[in-house]
């Protein structure tokens, strides 16, 4: 059932790309990918680094210490959207075309942060089915309502019908979750006294692993919101459509192995060297030959399947290449993420985070030359192929990065 939920919100945003492109055009499709970027790398500007401590808390703890903590962590949050979101928002008002959009989307990325947050939480405390209903309500199931109304009244295939939508299937996640703790005891009189030295202290404390999902987060999105500066928004849309069908298959890639073998890595790594050495050799290749695979049959997909291209943009069928290029990042990025899990589960977090961290300006610098560079040479549409080429370099780097580290502290990298 969990897999199940999880795999119908990767499949209700795949699907959700391909409708918007093909009944509300690429430039719609730009503009729904620049706010989607929000929030993802939103909440992890706003969350001050209180994360780690949220979850190991909410493990740890009994019931009435962890909700304090959770309370705590909630204020905190909505003083950094007041303090930071807002101000940003409302400046931006005057500055695009988009004035009630941008307030809207504060307002998502809000919601979207208190749903994850509520998501996590019961899963972190036991409850896995519980947590991944409240899950697949806000990433998932709204995506489908929406689509079945949507295909029967066209007049709601409008961006602001989506985010509507969109806001409801969150609202909709939050009565889940109050019904699945309606049972918890919230001590909120006990939140106030010393909460701000509290989250100071633990802000101090998370810096790293705050900085380094900070740049993870931006650098995984960057490159859309780059495309926007240099190009327009319909090349961001081509852009995003294509991402989008790279970033699914990496989610189930992530989803159904990686994450099903991290804990087994986590156990083994103080415990047995030679079946560490095993099982991350195993995980790496296994990853890799999985991937491979897949984007060979999705390679093959389309080009056996002209017909489901009939309704899309004349666009996207001349930039078909522009996937190969993302797909090829992909592999890089995979495994990156394996070296990466590697050197959590030996503890090496020093090295770990200080590597992520150099995510977000290695893409800003990628970003910003190849787009340029590209633009010249080939027209508006040559920066698509600086923005391809740019993912594919960062992760080459990043992973010969990792791969070095892992290669000097851990040992059977040698065959």
């Amino acid at each position: 059932m969990l897999m199940a939920l999880r795999f119908g919100s990767m499949a209700a945003k795949f699907i959700l790309t391909i409708f918007i492109t093909a009944w509300m055009g690429l430039e719609t499709l730009g503009l729904y990918g620049l706010i989607a970027g929000l929030t993802v790398f939103g909440p992890a500007l706003a969350g001050f680094g209180l994360s780690p401590t949220l979850v190991r808390e909410i493990v740890t703890q009994p019931a009435n210490q962890f909700m304090q903590v959770v309370l705590r962590c909630w204020v905190v949050m909505a003083a950094g959207y007041l303090l930071l979101w807002l101000p940003l928002a409302i400046g931006l008002t005057g500055l695009t075309p988009w004035h009630g959009l941008v307030l809207v989307t504060l307002l998502l990325v809000f919601l979207e942060h208190l749903s994850g947050d509520m998501s996590n939480l019961l899963i972190n405390r036991d409850k896995p089915v519980a947590g991944n209903i409240v899950f697949f309500t806000r990433a998932g199931g709204w995506v489908w309502v929406y689509l079945g109304v949507a295909w029967q009244l066209p007049a709601l295939r409008t961006l602001e019908a989506l985010l509507a939508a969109w806001g409801l299937g969150i609202g909709l996640s939050m009565v889940f979750f109050a019904l699945f703790s309606w049972h918890w005891v919230w001590p909120w009189r006990a939140v106030g006294p010393g909460i701000w030295p509290w989250a100071l202290h633990q802000s101090y404390v998370a810096w790293r692993f705050y900085l380094a999902d900070l740049s993870n987060s931006v650098g995984q999105y960057l490159d859309r919101y780059m495309i926007g500066l240099f190009l327009n928004l319909e090349l961001v849309g081509v852009y995003v459509f294509f991402w989008s069908l790279m970033n699914a298959l990496y989610n189930l890639l992530n989803t159904g192995l990686l994450q099903t073998l991290k804990p087994k890595l986590i156990r083994l790594a103080k415990q047995a060297e030679a079946q560490f050495t095993h099982t991350w050799r195993l995980m790496l290749g296994a990853t890799m030959a999985t991937g491979l695979g897949l984007s060979a049959l999705m390679v093959v997909g389309f080009m056996l399947a002209p017909l489901a291209w009939r309704t899309m943009p004349e666009n996207l069928l001349q930039n078909q290449w522009l996937l190969w290029l993302l797909l090829g990042g992909m592999h890089l990025r995979l495994c990156s993420e394996v070296l990466n899990q590697i050197l959590y589960a030996k503890q090496l977090d020093k090295s770990a985070t200080t590597l992520t961290m150099l995510t977000l300006p290695l893409a800003a610098l990628l970003q910003g030359v190849f787009i340029p560079l590209a633009w010249p040479w080939a027209g508006a549409w040559g920066g698509l192929i600086g923005a391809g080429v740019a993912s594919v370099v960062l992760y080459l780097i990043i992973c010969s990065l990792r791969a070095w580290v892992v290669y000097r502290h851990v040992g059977g990298w040698r065959v």
